[in-house]
């Protein structure tokens, strides 16, 4: 019979407090995609600049990744947050849903400098394995969660610890690492998922000026325009909850809370009469489901 750690049960009977969970997808982590080459090299050609994108699919078509040890970590990770009470997606269930909000930037004229894929599930875990070294019998490996919001990209828990393989072979190994140390990261994404229920949805709205607009000198309706987004995102957000997260001339990125029942393109359009209302011309899009990127100018 498996033998429950103290911290695992401790994870178990504060999820049994929760009227409600938060849905989990588990993806490979871009470092493992990487190393394995499940991506390629993508040039913006607006602005010069090349990005390594992950290709899921083409991780998932192989029909030798369950054999791997990557599989092993993201299905043991699975079971055991999903035993404690979290729902966890498929992901290759999810793949047609997946959205790249620097594909979107790219599109209306501006650049972005990072991206993150939406999907429908509240949270992103993502799962790596790494071999560090074998000595005679031993193998020593290193294990890595990170839960991030889906519709941030927001770092909201992490594990990072090193493994010894044992007579009980990877898949008991890893749930015993995971296990020990899923107490103090379930509590936070708990946390995370608790102010969503209380405040808000939190997503991005990101403005991005075309040629010839200075957000830090350009003003609407008498206000710098800088100042003019700040005010507006307060407006927008549910109790006024919004902060800003990147503040440029020519890039401004807020978090902003909205009520959970809210669609993005109502909040866009909302947006567009506000912004026309003033004179200003903007183009709002949807950029997979937890963001909306504005360029202002024409």
């Amino acid at each position: 019979m498996k033998r429950l750690s103290t911290t695992f049960i401790a994870a178990v009977m504060g999820m049994v407090a929760m009227a409600q969970s938060p849905t989990l997808i588990l993806f490979p982590s871009e470092a493992w995609m990487k190393e394995h080459n499940y991506g390629k090299n993508e040039l913006n050609s607006a602005t010069g600049r090349s990005r390594w994108n992950p290709d899921y699919q083409k991780a998932f078509d192989n029909e030798n990744i369950d054999k791997t040890e990557i599989s092993t970590a993201l299905s043991t990770t699975s079971a055991t947050l999903t035993a404690i009470g979290f729902k966890c997606e498929d992901l290759k269930q999810s793949m047609g849903n997946l959205g790249d909000d620097a594909d979107m930037a790219d599109e209306m004229g501006f650049d972005l400098d990072d991206h993150s894929q939406s999907v429908v599930p509240d949270i992103k875990v993502e799962v790596n394995w790494k071999l560090e070294k074998k000595v005679l019998a031993t193998s020593q490996y290193s294990v890595q969660l990170i839960a991030k919001d889906y519709f941030t990209g927001d770092v909201i828990a992490s594990i990072d610890e090193p493994g010894q393989l044992s007579g009980e072979g990877l898949k008991g190994d890893l749930r015993r690492v995971i296990e020990s140390h899923m107490a103090d990261f379930s509590d936070k994404l708990k946390a995370s998922y608790e102010k969503t229920l209380k405040y808000g949805r939190e997503v991005k709205v990101i403005f991005g000026a075309r040629s010839g607009v200075d957000f830090n000198t350009d003003q609407i309706e008498g206000q710098v325009m800088k100042y003019y987004f700040r005010d507006t995102m307060k407006a927008i957000a549910k109790n006024g909850v919004s902060n800003i997260k990147r503040d440029t001339k020519g890039l401004q990125e807020y978090r902003v809370r909205i009520e959970n029942g809210l669609k993005l393109d109502v909040l866009g359009e909302q947006l567009q009469n506000k912004f026309n209302g003033a004179g200003v011309h903007i183009d709002v899009k949807v950029a997979g489901i937890g963001s909306l990127v504005i360029a202002v100018g024409e």
